[in-house]
């Protein structure tokens, strides 16, 4: 009983006067180190109490989990010619867009984007910020090839798109099949109408105030730039 009152007793002094200098806070942190210490370790298959060796597994151990992806980009020789352009040599180090890895997959056949209706321009992404919106055929290899496209987007440039984030619509296309395509490439489904950055996207035409509503945020944005 005695004990457990001492131990309230400077539990109380503790928290009123602060106490990093006491023994009881010295006490309390070796205890802490003991309960959470590393005493031994299985390295290699064989158990060992060597500290210098398990600190030596442990740090190479998270380097490895937390290190940074290492992109090894192609280099451009060649025998024609000593040196090429500075704007050149700017260009073939300069970060890989996504507009140009889809403008390269169209071309390919690799992914295939949607044409427009009046002068049958492919469209391929829409993108503000960091938000973007990406159209393509409906097909499953299509998808397939999309999932393709943004790994090697993220080889190339570092930046990783989060499908737990991304959302999949489908145009005139069965719901059941859209939510099957979506579970497969771990993203979720949603459908027609939807909101992005909060302009109304639906199957309809949109009335005459949605209209001026557009073009208000069209201008809103543009004096944003100006500014």
């Amino acid at each position: 009983m005695d004990h457990e009152k001492r131990d309230a007793k400077s539990l109380n002094k503790l928290a009123i006067e602060g106490g990093e200098n006491s023994c009881y806070f010295h006490a309390l942190l070796k205890r802490k180190g003991r309960e959470y210490s590393v005493n031994s370790l299985i390295c290699d298959g064989v158990w060992t109490d060597d500290q210098t060796v398990i600190k030596d597994v442990i740090y190479n151990h998270f380097c490895n989990r937390f290190k940074e992806p290492h992109v090894d980009r192609p280099k451009f020789r060649s025998s024609l010619f000593r040196r090429i352009h500075e704007s050149d040599a700017l260009l073939l180090e300069s970060s890989i867009s996504m507009d140009e890895l889809k403008q390269a997959a169209c071309r390919r056949g690799i992914f295939a984007g949607l044409s427009l209706a009046n002068d049958g321009a492919n469209l391929l992404l829409l993108q503000y910020a960091y938000d973007t919106l990406l159209f393509g055929k409906w097909s499953r290899l299509n998808v397939k090839h999309l999932v393709k496209i943004l790994g090697w987007f993220q080889n190339a440039s570092g930046l990783k798109v989060n499908p737990s984030k991304s959302i999949l619509y489908g145009i005139r296309v069965e719901l059941c099949e859209v939510i099957n395509v979506a579970s497969s490439i771990s993203c979720s489904h949603d459908s027609l109408p939807f909101s992005y950055l909060g302009i109304p996207v639906g199957k309809i035409r949109a009335p005459s105030n949605v209209l001026k509503m557009l073009e208000a945020k069209k201008e809103e944005i543009l004096l944003g730039f100006k500014g």
